[in-house]
């Protein structure tokens, strides 16, 4: 009650309602009061009328811009002043009324006696002299400000939001601590925040007023962000420990849990199944298993093979990838016999390795246990850089494209020698011909050789326009602009060498480096692997011996 008692009276004493005269003489009369303007209110009357030189005062005109200042009073029949009006000859308009500095004045005083009744007596019943103090401090500075500033007061302005004096109460502006962590100030905002409020399509009004409105959407929402922006760059979440991990995220393209090993398809009768496809598929199905696990990035361990993602658009479609679909139909006929027991993941990456076997490279090990993707959105951003051989491609473009997949400048040349010395470029898929090495189907360092000892010349293929290049005086041997890198960048020559004059080295890198690749994606917490124990990686040989098919049924 005395709260809102005192709330009334600072509001009167604002607006300056209990300045009735009473003048003397005969009789008593009735009390004349007569009615004044409000803080806002006044600004608006104060604009009534236009003054030749553009100004909005109210009443009498009063001299253009450049005059000497001068000042008028009219006092009325209460002999209070009510108007003064002035012009500055250095400045803009300047029109005050003599009320609004009573008005000022007034709350001045009170909020001198406010304060000293709070600090001689802060408890009850001068406690409200306290929020008397508090809420007249407000309201005198900003009536103090608008007397500074001219009386030029915008309605619409933080001031009429800060203290209105028809209520006289205090509204309060966010803050938050200084830049020394001691001072507080206001909260502000970027031009970026302001945008969110008016955005064209109003879908971010939308957001907007829904984390306003409803505090748990929004601590909800911040948390599933801040999450993803630290977290992304960990890959699946098998990387992740600890029991705060939540559940996979839709970002992290979580695959369906592998089968139990226990229900694995025999790996040994698989190997045995690839071997008897035609030998002229075998190049190709090098080149599925190369391009499935390629897309592994060790930069935020995405990609791999693990899922078998080179099924579905847009993987199948990126035309580095052409082709591939021929390979995919050849194994269709074991993937069906063996059902959910053999993913398609594991069949592509036995397949590769089985066909490399058996054009020459050394036992290879297999780490079975993939699982299938039901679709191709986790490759949606794993389109690997533009490297393709054509002319218009860069050596910095081939040497990123190595430090992305994790591997080293050794490593990647082997690859790319084992890879070009199997089968051959073909017009209607990649705009090139002819192959790398004069026999084509079996794998060693013959590719090495002849690029370091052969003289090439630039070639344009007339089907497509493409340019390569061919060996002088000899029509089998062609290289791309890639192979022609590994000649003559110093780092990669180095590699490329010590290949052309040792096979063995070569082989030995190779079958490193390819076992490498596809393993990457086999993740066992944030820094093992799953194919990394030693019986896993022993190759398999023997269908009749069930050691080694229970150690590959990973």
């Amino acid at each position: 009650m005395i709260r809102r008692r005192l709330h009334s009276l600072v509001a009167d004493m604002l607006l300056g309602k209990h300045t009735g005269h009473v003048p003397r003489g005969r009789g008593r009369r009735r009390k004349r009061t007569r009615p004044t303007l409000g803080l806002a209110s006044a600004a608006r009357g104060a604009a009534s009328t236009r003054t030749p030189a553009g100004l909005k005062v109210r009443g009498p005109q009063i001299r253009r811009r450049g005059t000497t200042a001068t000042s008028s009073c009219s006092r009325g029949r209460t002999g209070r002043c009510t108007k003064v009006r002035g012009r500055s000859t250095s400045g803009g308009p300047r029109a005050m009324t003599c009320q609004r500095s009573l008005r000022a004045m007034r709350a001045l005083l009170l909020w001198l006696l406010a304060v000293s009744l709070c600090v001689s007596d802060p408890h009850p019943p001068t406690r409200s002299w306290c929020a008397v103090a508090s809420i007249v401090h407000t309201c005198a500075v900003r009536l103090l400000q608008c007397v500074r500033e001219g009386g030029r007061f915008n309605p619409n302005s933080e001031q009429r939001l800060l203290c209105h004096p028809r209520v006289a109460r205090r509204v309060w502006l966010p803050q938050a601590p200084g830049p020394d962590g001691g001072a507080r100030q206001r909260t502000m905002m970027l031009t970026s925040d302001i945008s969110l409020l008016h955005d064209p399509t109003g879908a971010y009004q939308e957001v907007v007023r829904s984390y306003a409105e409803d505090a748990k959407t929004f601590d909800n929402s911040f948390a599933h962000a801040w999450y993803k922006l630290t977290t992304r760059d960990m890959g699946p979440v098998t990387r992740c420990l600890g029991d705060m991990t939540p559940p996979a995220q839709p970002w992290q393209f979580p695959l369906p849990p592998p089968p139990p090993p226990a229900s694995l398809a025999n790996f040994t009768r698989v190997r045995e199944e690839v071997a008897s496809i035609d030998p002229a598929y075998r190049p190709l199905l090098v080149r599925l298993a190369w391009r499935c696990a390629g897309t592994f990035r060790s930069t935020d361990y995405l990609g791999g093979c693990n899922g078998a993602r080179v099924r579905f658009s847009p993987e199948v479609d990126w035309p580095v990838n052409a082709g591939l679909d021929v390979a995919l139909a050849v194994l269709e006929p074991i993937k069906s016999r063996y059902a959910d027991g053999l993913s398609w993941a594991d069949l592509i990456v036995l397949a590769g390795t089985k066909a490399l076997e058996l054009s020459g490279a050394p036992s290879l090990p297999f780490c079975g246990g993939r699982t299938d993707a039901t679709t191709g959105v986790g490759a949606a951003f794993l389109e690997p850089i533009g490297v393709s051989g054509a002319f218009d491609d860069s050596n910095v473009d081939l040497r990123e494209s190595f430090k992305i997949s994790g591997l080293s400048d050794r490593e990647m040349v082997a690859l790319i020698g084992g890879g070009h010395s199997l089968g051959g470029m073909h017009v209607d898929t990649s705009g090139f011909q002819g192959s790398w090495t004069t026999d084509p189907t079996s794998i060693d360092n013959a590719y090495f050789k002849g690029l370091f000892t052969e003289s090439w010349e630039v070639f344009t293929v007339a089907a497509s326009g493409q340019k390569q290049y061919k060996a002088r005086g000899k029509d089998s041997l062609f290289m791309l602009k890639t192979d022609m890198w590994i000649r003559f960048d110093p780092e990669l020559a180095a590699a490329g060498e010590e290949f052309a004059a040792d096979n063995r080295v070569f082989l030995d890198v190779f079958a490193t480096a390819w076992t490498k690749l596809m393993n990457a994606d086999r993740f066992d917490g944030p820094g093992n692997n799953l194919c990394d124990s030693s019986a896993l990686q022993e190759p398999v040989r023997d269908s009749s011996t069930a050691t080694e098919i229970a150690r590959a049924q990973m």
